[in-house]
């Protein structure tokens, strides 16, 4: 059994907030927070479920998102609602995504531990 870890760190989310695009892309822009797997689901953590929502590509603007999701198209949106208090915070998305390999042939599920970090005022 073997266990690969790979970390990247990315700039803080501003305290007015943002929205992450987790989607299939070849796009290595840390700005743009977009990562080259297939999403399946997400989930956030129990202690950022007030300001941390995920949203399919589907959903209307107007809708509040969800604290667990499921997609079909491989993109899961994370929306980082504005931070009004004067410390930073920090919540955790999980998500399970699907990597093919065209080399092999062969697809895998893997996890990734998103650790969302957001300035304050």
């Amino acid at each position: 059994m073997e266990k690969e870890v790979h970390i990247r760190q990315r700039k803080a989310v501003p305290a007015a907030g943002s929205t992450l695009q987790l989607m299939p892309t070849g796009n290595s822009n840390s700005e743009a927070y977009e990562i080259n797997y297939f999403c399946l689901t997400g989930e956030v953590d129990e202690s950022a479920k007030n300001w941390i929502r995920l949203y399919s590509s589907v959903m209307p603007e107007e809708h509040t998102g969800e604290e667990r999701i499921i997609v079909e198209d491989g993109k899961i949106y994370i929306k980082v609602l504005p931070n009004i208090e004067a410390d930073s915070r920090n919540g955790i998305v999980h998500l399970t995504t699907m990597v093919s390999s065209v080399r092999t042939g062969i697809s895998n599920v893997q996890r990734i531990k998103i650790d969302v970090t957001q300035l304050g005022q």
